[in-house]
């Protein structure tokens, strides 16, 4: 191809990539033809640029180290030289670009120079480096929550023997009938803050994994009732009307019963919390294929769409939950998911919306069962 043929070609490639630069250097490293986008991107005319060190268009700390030296020695040497970092525009502002660069050889082999093609990507990479700083920050925030949260665990539960016993003499001194009222307050919040504790220090175990089970052949059915039964007091006092529904005969699984009854009782802590007087809470154990299944449902205050793929994350909290639950620190539902999940089943929730109620689903693998019909205790 004769030289006007291929200075024809070339022009017309940079008409139709327009958004390409192209730089031509020479074996000196000093740059010989400025076309393409190079104006635009590096805000240079060709007649400032031409005869400039190519190095010019690199950062100060790229050129401390070499690189735009080691980029043609790299092109000599490789069929390319990638070219993927900042770079520095006239007026000093970065420009970051994506392209190559390649030896030209003449007919003998003999290089003859360098040919660079560069495109702009600055938006993109801003995206992503805005992106890889927000991921960061929120890896360490979420870093410090757990330390915090393991810390507070161990700084809570220091005090809580000596203030059992401290409870449990009061009561062998004389004339401690005529205060059993308070003492019955104290030991009342002393066990929902002995169960703060070992939320938060499961919490730790959730995030570093170490949450084990130790399984034994158990009735789910009757543990639900178990559960239930122990609970009752509680929904009365909220004015919920708590429904059980449960097969007469026994669901018998190789589960943890501890961590299972944990589960179980944060689902049902949940609905409790978050359905306001008057409402409606289910509890119903089913078997349903190769799965034992338990349903926590209620009428509360239910889930935005927004929120439903983040609940079982550790510290999450629906932003509705506020108004009835100020306290809460988005620990239990995680808790939910980490247990079924070491239990080889999933836990998975559903709501219409926000007022709608709430239903969540606990599968368990169903190896070992019998089953009959439900009935409502």
């Amino acid at each position: 191809m004769a030289p006007t043929e291929n200075a024809r070609v070339l022009d017309r490639w940079l008409h139709q990539n327009a958004d390409h630069a192209v730089i031509v250097i020479g074996l000196d490293g000093r740059i010989q033809q400025w076309l393409g986008a190079c104006e635009r991107l590096f805000g240079y005319s060709a007649a400032q640029a031409v005869g400039q060190p190519g190095a010019v268009l690199f950062t100060e700390e790229d050129r401390q180290r070499g690189l735009p030296e080691l980029e043609l020695q790299e092109a000599l040497h490789s069929p390319r030289s990638e070219d993927d970092r900042w770079h520095v525009r006239r007026d000093g502002s970065r420009v970051y670009v994506i392209g190559s660069a390649v030896a030209v050889r003449d007919e003998h082999g003999q290089p003859m120079g360098f040919v660079k093609m560069l495109l702009d990507r600055t938006d993109k990479r801003s995206y992503l480096e805005a992106l890889e700083n927000r991921l960061r920050e929120q890896a360490n925030t979420k870093a410090y929550k757990e330390v915090a949260v393991t810390t507070l665990a161990h700084e809570l539960r220091n005090p809580l023997a000596p203030l059992s016993n401290a409870v449990q003499l009061i009561r062998l001194t004389p004339g401690a009938q005529n205060i059993e009222l308070p003492l019955g307050i104290i030991e009342r919040q002393l066990d929902a803050l002995r169960r703060l504790v070992d939320d938060l220090s499961d919490a730790g175990r959730v995030s570093s994994h170490k949450m084990s089970l130790h399984r034994e052949q158990t009735d789910l059915a009757a543990l639900l009732r178990e559960l239930a039964s122990g609970m009752s007091s509680e929904f009365q006092g909220r004015q919920l009307t708590l429904t059980v529904l449960l097969p007469p005969t026994p669901i018998l699984l190789e589960l943890d019963r501890g961590r299972l009854q944990q589960a179980v009782m944060n689902l049902l802590s949940n609905a409790l919390r978050y359905t306001p007087a008057g409402g409606q809470v289910w509890l119903k154990g089913t078997v349903e294929v190769d799965h034992a299944v338990i349903r926590v449902s209620d009428t509360g205050i239910g889930l935005a769409p927004e929120t439903l793929p983040h609940i079982f994350e550790l510290f999450t909290r629906a932003p509705s939950a506020e108004s009835l639950a100020p306290s809460g620190m988005g620990i239990g539902l995680a808790l939910v998911k980490q247990i079924a999940e070491l239990h080889g089943g999933a836990v998975e929730v559903r709501s219409d919306g926000p007022g709608k109620g709430c239903e969540f689903s606990l599968r368990l693998p169903s190896h070992r069962h019998r089953l009959g019909p439900d009935r409502t205790t």
